[in-house]
């Protein structure tokens, strides 16, 4: 027997998850803030230490890392209490399979992103749509380079879990999977429009970037290959060849971008995901993913589990 609050609507679940994690995410961020505040600057509260221990979070990259963290754990913790109350689900039942069983997944999703970020700079680079502050003979390595590896490994998890794992099967992916990654792709979207010199095509890209991420996760049944491939389309945006990772600049890079020409080509401040290579790339990753999906033969005889909550 399906309990009354099972039939909650989806909007309803949506809200609460979003209201649950900003409250989670506040309460943890301050209690954070006061113990740094405390030990780094021997102020316990007030207003001084609010605003300077957030300056040091915001404009480092061992800060936002804490702030990575944080996040995680806030949204594991929301999206896990909402699906034993409402659903009786695990985090496992949304696509968070067995690593050790679909490491492949995890493996071509790494690599298309990879590959398709290169495309993109390599392009840029030869066309002198930006010219680097080092030669590609002289990589910089250092420390940070590393952290921001953590990095982004914590958001592409954070987001894949949110947007297509919880929210997709909340819209009743099995029965309405168009209509599902249709809303889901525009809530990502949304999800960076207050970033540095968001732009247009950068929200088209982005919701375009979320129905692809919805289609891997569709037919693959599991969340590791959009997972994977968000990780290294944002380091390598970011860390590998220094792009603004969607307006975020504030990453060391393997490689320094002296000048980026402001155009529709490159995206400009935003970075290569306002640019229209970006919706070409994304565009050739569909017609791969679909080819690759019907004809490899891990995706053979896959299990048709019911996954919608």
């Amino acid at each position: 027997m399906i309990k009354k609050h099972n039939k909650l609507s989806a909007v309803i679940k949506i809200f609460l998850v979003f209201l649950m994690y900003c409250v989670t995410a506040t309460v943890c961020t301050q209690v954070l803030v006061e113990f740094l505040g405390n030990h780094l600057f021997n102020i316990s509260s007030g207003k001084e230490v609010y605003f300077k221990v957030m300056e040091l979070l915001l404009n480092t990259e061992t800060g936002t890392l804490l702030l990575k963290i944080i996040e995680s754990i806030c949204v594991f913790s929301t999206i896990f209490l909402l699906l034993k109350v409402f659903d009786n689900k695990s985090i496992k039942d949304i696509g968070l399979r067995d690593l050790n069983k679909n490491y492949k997944y995890i493996i071509y999703g790494l690599m298309l992103g990879a590959v398709s970020i290169i495309g993109i700079f390599l392009i840029l680079l030869i066309g002198k749509f930006i010219i680097l502050d080092n030669s590609l003979k002289k990589p910089s390595i250092n420390k940070y380079i590393i952290i921001d590896i953590i990095l982004f490994i914590l958001v592409g998890i954070n987001e894949e879990v949110l947007c297509r794992g919880y929210i997709l099967n909340v819209l009743d992916i099995k029965k309405k999977p168009i209509r599902s990654s249709i809303i889901s792709s525009v809530i990502f979207s949304l999800l960076h429009i207050l970033n540095p010199n968001m732009k247009i095509i950068g929200m088209i890209n982005i919701f375009l970037i979320g129905l692809l991420f919805s289609y891997m996760y569709i037919k693959s049944k599991n969340l590791w290959m959009s997972i994977g491939y968000h990780i290294t389309w944002n380091y390598f945006q970011g860390n590998v060849f220094g792009f603004p990772v969607s307006g975020q600049k504030q990453f060391s890079s393997i490689y320094s971008i002296k000048y980026i020409k402001e155009s529709i080509i490159t995206g400009g401040g935003f970075g290569p995901e306002a640019g229209i290579l970006v919706t070409l790339m994304i565009c050739i990753s569909f017609i791969f993913v679909y080819n690759f999906i019907l004809h490899n033969k891990i995706y053979a005889n896959k299990s048709r589990q019911n996954i919608r909550i």
